[in-house]
């Protein structure tokens, strides 16, 4: 599939420009091949993303960050992420561990925030 095709299928975000930042120093261009796997899960986090108001993405990013930085901000924060994961989850707060009812591996393994955390890690930059 080509950078041109992949925009197409999910047009939510500029393949090109990521891909070129990502890929640095090289120069990519529309037609550049690029092998693309879960065409089907990027389709419909595309068609979610364009579908979502702004303020729900924005204020889902913030949690997102605010929920990766917990033990470096005050006791504030904390509390905020315990009332959050108690009233979405269940869960409640056992010494420093929550305990949630699912495999905390499987999801961040399988959730957008995790396929941004891998390629953090891999590429060594904020995606």
């Amino acid at each position: 599939m080509s950078i041109s095709e992949l925009q197409t299928l999910a047009p939510s975000m500029d393949w090109l420009e990521f891909l070129s930042f990502l890929l640095s120093p090289l120069e990519l261009g529309d037609s550049e091949p690029v092998v693309v796997y879960g065409t089907e899960y990027l389709q419909q986090v595309s068609e979610l993303i364009n579908r979502t108001e702004p303020s729900i993405l924005n204020n889902y990013l913030i949690w997102n960050l605010v929920q990766k930085t917990t033990s470096s901000l005050d006791q504030r924060f904390e509390s905020a992420q315990e009332k959050l994961l108690e009233t979405l989850y269940g869960t409640k707060k056992v010494g420093s561990l929550a305990l949630l009812p699912f495999s905390t591996n499987l999801a961040a393994a399988t959730c957008p925030q995790g396929v941004r955390n891998v390629f953090s890690m891999v590429h060594g930059c904020v995606v």
